[in-house]
């Protein structure tokens, strides 16, 4: 059942490669760095990736920049390889990476591991909400640093949103993310609010952090 859903929505992909969107980083008010979220087409595959630095007032209190890409197979959506690379001033550079093998079953992360079925990691996690509303109703798992969560939405309906100083109508998605073992839920939620179809751009995605919420908030789209 999530294969075919996903079959057919990815036929119809929303984006297409050369897909670049720019983000103003918000915190309490305060503008405090940019991100983008891009997509490559490669083939078989699609290349996702996501860039977000801190400037300003936000590199003074928390200088840090952080890049991730992931490969997902068109044909099923299925994350083939995710890269985390994070930089922080006086800090050593991080880069974790993973790579997923969906038909022996495995993933290797540190080292091999059973992969369990089908996954989805969390930067392409976004533009599969892109796809169709229909998939939402049976998700893959989402994936992130070596552990696998159950995934489940919250439709809330469309809402009137400022984005760049501009009125816009737009879809709320409120995804949870339960750990696998049935512990408590992932922190580092997201809410997102989508633009209308056929593109279903995020035009607003807020991340729920340690000390409140860091806004993405459109500036440039295709």
């Amino acid at each position: 059942m999530i294969v075919s859903i996903l079959l057919a929505a990815a036929a119809t992909a929303p984006f297409a490669g050369g897909e670049r969107l720019e983000y103003n980083l918000t915190w309490m008010g305060m503008h405090v760095g940019r991100m983008s979220l891009a997509v490559e087409d490669a083939g078989e595959h699609w290349r996702f990736s996501l860039a977000s630095r801190t400037e300003g007032s936000g590199a003074k209190i928390y200088p840090i920049q952080e890049d991730l890409f992931s490969l997902v197979r068109k044909s099923d959506f299925q994350t083939i390889y995710f890269r985390k690379e994070t930089r922080r001033a006086k800090k050593p550079d991080k880069s974790e990476e993973t790579l997923f093998d969906p038909e022996w079953g495995w993933y290797f992360y540190g080292h091999f591991r059973p992969l369990g079925g089908p996954c989805v990691d969390t930067l392409s996690f976004i533009h599969l909400l892109r796809l169709d509303p229909a998939s939402l109703r049976a998700p893959p798992r989402a994936y992130d640093r070596g552990k696998f969560y159950r995934l489940a939405f919250e439709e809330a309906g469309k809402q009137q949103i400022t984005v760049n100083g501009l009125s816009r109508l737009a879809r709320k998605v409120v995804p949870r993310m339960v750990s696998e073992e049935g512990s408590r839920k992932k922190k580092g939620s997201m809410t997102l609010w989508f633009g209308p179809a056929p593109f279903n751009v995020p035009l607003r995605i807020d991340f729920s952090i340690p000390l409140g919420t860091l806004k993405a908030e459109l500036v440039c789209e295709p």
